[in-house]
């Protein structure tokens, strides 16, 4: 990112005339921009093209930049003596384990969508089955559309494992946007937990 800086203002000093030129740095960016995307939807509807100066693959140009939802999955089962009476248990981190590999088949990487399982928790003590078990999740998409059909995939497909005797599983969602600027801005995420619970 550093790098960007110095070739921005390195392009800037072999211009003659800046004039109309906007130099736009933010330090929230990793976090979805929860402080700077006022400020950045402002300068991008007043704008007729966008310079991204990040590193990108290969060397390209940007010119654009893709979506990021990222999700949370809580997985609530049973708990019970490891030792004594495991059968007695719901295994959270088992179901989990299910749900890791089965959000891992939603990415498609011909479109250009990532999907990938980051953070991780589950269990509460050695000896005790989980009860809960937790799992935070990156999604990457060219378009809104295509953010969405991740999400309802994983909602409609994403059951717990064995149906016997499941656990309970549900998801939350806070999702950000970038795109080209003059195009429709997104609408505000939601900050509330969507329903994917059987």
């Amino acid at each position: 990112m550093k790098v960007g800086l110095v070739q921005i203002f390195h392009a800037l000093a072999a211009l003659e005339d800046p004039t109309g030129i906007t130099v736009l740095v933010t330090s929230d960016e990793e976090l979805g921009s929860p402080s700077s995307r006022g400020l950045i939807e402002r300068e991008a509807r007043g704008a007729r093209a966008a310079l991204v100066t990040e590193a990108s693959a290969g060397g390209a140009l940007k010119i654009s930049r893709k979506g990021v939802s990222r999700y949370r999955l809580t997985v609530r089962g049973h708990a019970a003596h490891a030792g004594l009476e495991p059968e007695r248990g719901i295994n959270a981190t088992v179901e989990l384990a299910h749900q890791v590999l089965a959000i891992t088949r939603f990415a498609d990487p011909a479109a250009g969508t990532t999907v990938t399982p980051t953070v991780c928790s589950g269990g509460t003590t050695t000896d005790t089955v989980p009860e809960h078990a937790g799992l935070r999740c990156d999604v990457r998409a060219t378009t809104r559309a295509e953010q969405w059909t991740r999400r309802s995939g994983h909602c409609a497909r994403s059951w717990p494992v064995p149906p016997s005797r499941s656990a309970a599983a549900r998801t939350g969602h806070r999702s950000t946007s970038r795109r080209r600027p003059g195009s429709t801005p997104p609408r505000r995420p939601s900050r509330s937990g969507s329903g994917c619970r059987r």
